[in-house]
């Protein structure tokens, strides 16, 4: 049975990818403050933040940022796990961009388009080979290529896993910071606004725009 894939842990390790301003060139350098300053100055001329929620906000990501920072040094070598996980995922992408062809790669950049929001990247490798057989009309060749390197990805992910067993313990507390941090800031911006920022950060790029304000 192929596993689930772990890209979940990916993403949490990747700065948790809380919103687009956060993956600004150089924010790994800044200090908490610096890096909440930034991140403020963004959400307050994309979303028209009073100066009273700019505040607030700022309050929030510092103490995001700063908790953050602790946890990163209380687990030194999840900055690895990160860079190997990244490795396995771009090797996957290469050989399966190397087995279909372009209008089958075209095809399936419309079915991620699609799944947006489906949380799509929980889905095991099972069912996403099914996915592309379905919606690829995949040749006999090109199913047993992919499903054996779906298998691999999933091999070393496993190893990856077990040589950092550190991953699931710092994962939950990352993920309970961010949930921390998301119910804060739905206290501070307006519904409008949190809709916004929401689809900021899952879309990986905000729309400018302003919210009603308090």
């Amino acid at each position: 049975m192929i596993r689930k894939s772990v890209i979940a842990v990916l993403m949490i390790f990747s700065v948790i990818s809380i919103s687009a301003q956060q993956r600004h060139k150089g924010m790994e350098n800044k200090s908490p403050d610096e890096a909440a300053e930034m991140v403020t100055k963004k959400m307050t001329e994309r979303l028209g933040l009073t100066n009273d929620q700019a505040n607030k906000t700022k309050e929030i990501y510092t103490q995001f940022f700063t908790k953050r920072q602790a946890l990163k040094k209380e687990y030194p070598q999840l900055e690895q796990a990160k860079e190997e996980l990244k490795a396995v995922k771009e090797s996957e992408k290469n050989r399966v961009k190397s087995i279909l062809t372009e209008e089958q790669l075209q095809k399936m950049k419309s079915m991620r388009k699609m799944e947006h929001g489906e949380k799509s990247k929980n889905k095991s490798h099972d069912q996403r080979l099914a996915m592309m057989k379905e919606n690829l009309n995949l040749t006999s060749k090109q199913e047993a290529e992919l499903k054996a390197v779906f298998e691999d990805s999933a091999t070393k992910r496993k190893e990856i896993k077990s040589k950092y067993p550190e991953l699931e313990e710092a994962k939950k507390q990352m993920k309970t910071l961010k949930k921390d941090m998301k119910a804060q800031l739905k206290e501070v911006l307006t519904d409008e606004q949190y809709e916004q920022w929401e689809s900021s950060r899952k879309k990986g790029h905000g729309k400018k725009g302003h919210g009603k304000r308090r």
